[in-house]
C-alpha cells in the first residue's frame, strides 16, 4: 500500500487524504453543530493534556480496556483520570492537569503523573460503573433521559448555570463510549462513579477534587463544584 501511494504521487495523482482524527464521534451528538462544539471543547482539553484517542479500535491495541474521565470546571483547572488495563490484567492510572480553564481556553500540561492502580482500586471503579448502568446512558441528559430509550422522569426544571462538566469515556472490545454530564444534573451512581475514580487516582489529599463540593484552595486547586441553579 506504501508503494502504491507513493507511486500515485510520482505521478502526480494525490493519494487520498486521511480523515483527522476525533476525540468524539460525530454521530452520539445532536446535530453536526453539537458535534462541532463538543469536539472542540472536550478535544481541545484532552489535546492538551496529551490524551490518546479511544474511539478508534486500534485505541485497544495491547489493552483490554481503558477508561477516562475528563472534569472540567468552568472557571478552574481541568483535569483528567485515565485508567489502561492491559490484557494481562495490570491497570495503570494517569493523571493529567493543565493550568487552563474548563470552561475557556485550554493551557499548558503542568502535570502528568503515572502510576500502577491496585486491583482492589480497579474493582471498585468497575463495579461503580456496573452501579452506574454507564453503557445504558444517553449521550447527554439535556432533554431529561437518563437511559436510552427511557423517559425524561418528573422533576423541577433547571438550567445548569456555571460549574462543571464531566465526560465518561469506555473503550473496551464491545465499542466505545461517551457520557457527559453537567454536574447539577448527576445522579447519585454517576456521581460516586465519578468520586471513585478521583479516589483512585488519589486526589482527595485536597478535598477540591471531590465532586459535589465547592472548596478553592489558590490556583492550583481544581474545585469541582460552583454550580449555580436557576428556576426556568
Amino acid at each position: 500500500m506504501r508503494t502504491a501511494a507513493a507511486l500515485l504521487l510520482v505521478l502526480g495523482v494525490p493519494a487520498a487524504a486521511q480523515a483527522p482524527q476525533r476525540y468524539t464521534p460525530v454521530e452520539v451528538w445532536r446535530n453536526a453543530e453539537d458535534a462541532r462544539f463538543k469536539e472542540d471543547w472536550f478535544g481541545q482539553h484532552l489535546a492538551s493534556m496529551q490524551a490518546p484517542y479511544l474511539v478508534p479500535a486500534s485505541a485497544l491495541d495491547g489493552y483490554a480496556e481503558r477508561v477516562r474521565l475528563l472534569v472540567l470546571p468552568t472557571f478552574h483547572a481541568p483535569y483528567a483520570v485515565m485508567l489502561d488495563r492491559t490484557r494481562g490484567g495490570r491497570t495503570t492510572v494517569r493523571i493529567a492537569m493543565t493550568d487552563g480553564r474548563g470552561g475557556y481556553g485550554t493551557g499548558k500540561l503542568v502535570r502528568d503523573d503515572r502510576r500502577p492502580l491496585p486491583r482492589s482500586d480497579w474493582a471498585a471503579i468497575t463495579a461503580a460503573m456496573r452501579t452506574a448502568r454507564l453503557a445504558e446512558r444517553t449521550t447527554d441528559n439535556d432533554s431529561g433521559a437518563e437511559f436510552v430509550g427511557g423517559a425524561p422522569p418528573p422533576r423541577d426544571l433547571v438550567r445548569c448555570m456555571d460549574g462543571t462538566r464531566l465526560v465518561f469515556e469506555s473503550r473496551t472490545r464491545a465499542g466505545y463510549r461517551i457520557v457527559t454530564r453537567h454536574e447539577c444534573r448527576l445522579d447519585a451512581p454517576m456521581r460516586d462513579l465519578a468520586n471513585t475514580m478521583v479516589r483512585a487516582a488519589g486526589l482527595t489529599a485536597d478535598r477540591s477534587y471531590i465532586v459535589g463540593r465547592c472548596v478553592s484552595n489558590g490556583a492550583t486547586s481544581v474545585p469541582t463544584t460552583g454550580t449555580r441553579r436557576q428556576p426556568l
